[in-house]
């Protein structure tokens, strides 16, 4: 996460700039990529979990933690940065959703272990 978050800051806005010429869409993708690099360390769990999960056949307990990112973090979160802070509001949101989710991961997948 820490690597990503330097590399985008200094070139995500180069990044940006391939996708689309007009200056929103530059300053819109470049802060995406600053704001939401901070969480994908902790996102980067999230999926690994989630995969280990479905390995150690707890397909059930995945689908949980999964419906738990969608439904009950990204979603909310997301309209609540939305609302309260506009673009910049919602990918804050995303950011702490993802951070949330991590956590719940690396905690879910604890418990998992130990009573194995």
């Amino acid at each position: 996460g820490g690597l990503l978050f330097v590399l985008f800051l200094l070139f995500g806005r180069g990044m940006a700039t391939r996708f689309d010429p007009d200056p929103f869409v530059i300053d819109a993708a470049s802060r995406y990529l600053w704001i939401l690099a901070v969480s994908l360390g902790l996102r980067g769990i999230h999926n690994i979990t989630w995969t280990s999960l479905n390995v150690l056949h707890r397909p059930y307990d995945a689908m949980a933690l999964e419906l738990l990112l969608a439904f009950a973090l990204w979603v909310p979160l997301a309209l609540l940065g939305a609302h309260f802070g506009d673009l910049i509001g919602l990918y804050m949101g995303l950011t702490l959703a993802n951070i949330l989710a991590g956590l719940a991961a690396w905690f879910w997948m604890k418990r998992v272990i130990s009573s194995c």
